[in-house]
This record gives C-alpha cells, sequence and structure tokens, in this order.
C-alpha cells in the first residue's frame, strides 16, 4: 500500500498530476488500488475545513466507448501539460475519484506535471457538472472516510 502523503503542494484546479487513478468498474469489482498511475485531472479542488477535498478526472489515449462522456484534449493543451502530441487523449468527465490532499494514501508529494488553460478547464468542468447531473453516484470515494474532509 502506498504511504501517506504528509507533505506536498496541494494541486488546485486545473493541475494535471500523476495518479493510481481506481476506475468505476474496478471498484465495482471489489478491487481498491488504481492499477497503474495515470495522468489525472483535478477537476475541483475546495477547501474544507482543514483539508482539501480533490475531485480527479482520469486522463486516457483509449478512445471513449459508448456511453462514456469524454472530452478529447487539444494538441495546444497537450503540449502544455506534457502530454505526447501524436497519440489521441482524452479527459474522461463522468466518473471520478474523490480523495483528500493532506491525507491521501494514494498522492504522491510532487508537483503537477503540467496546467490546463483556464478556458479548456471551464470547458471540462462545464461537462463534469453536466454528467453528474445526468449520472448521479459515479464516483469512487478514495478519502478512506465517509465525511468527506469535514
Amino acid at each position: 500500500m502506498a504511504k501517506k502523503v504528509t507533505t506536498m503542494t496541494v494541486p488546485e484546479s486545473g493541475d494535471i498530476v500523476v495518479y493510481p487513478y481506481l476506475w468505476l468498474r474496478e471498484a465495482a469489482a471489489g478491487e481498491t488500488e488504481g492499477r497503474k498511475s495515470r495522468p489525472s485531472c483535478v477537476a475541483v479542488s475546495l477547501e474544507k475545513s482543514e483539508h482539501h477535498v480533490l475531485f480527479l478526472l482520469p486522463i486516457t489515449t483509449q478512445a471513449p466507448t459508448k456511453g462514456t462522456h469524454a472530452i478529447e484534449i487539444p494538441q495546444l493543451e497537450k503540449q502544455r501539460i506534457g502530454l505526447e502530441i501524436g497519440v489521441r487523449s482524452w479527459v474522461v468527465v463522468d466518473e471520478y475519484n474523490l480523495d483528500i490532499a493532506e491525507n491521501s494514501y494514494y498522492l504522491e508529494p510532487q508537483e503537477p506535471i503540467g496546467r490546463l488553460s483556464r478556458q479548456f478547464l471551464i470547458t471540462i468542468s462545464r461537462e463534469f457538472y453536466s454528467a453528474l447531473q445526468d449520472k448521479p453516484g459515479r464516483e469512487v470515494d478514495r478519502t478512506g472516510d465517509d465525511d468527506r474532509g469535514s
């Protein structure tokens, strides 16, 4: 199991971090650990009490399947966040991992690998919010508690 983060720069909304994302289908099958670390978008970073609650969206090179809501990352954004230019990539917006930065067993102390432009983050945020309205309950809670940091 990963070690708990003790000191770190808390990621902000729009940051891209390397994170062992746990897909909803894997969690539903009883898995508790992400199979691999992948670039993930911090869609929302909320300060709550003494913690920062993170809503993390996976970035994948696998084309979205039918029923999956994902946004393709433009070339300029891929340059900005350090992703491979010649490979198509998507941010999946209809599921997310919820974690607490200061108490995370999964988030390594690291600087973000990149940051999305404000405009692209707004696009992702709108689509994420819309997907939450259409498909509630698509969260994998990795906080280790039920009060989500309060």
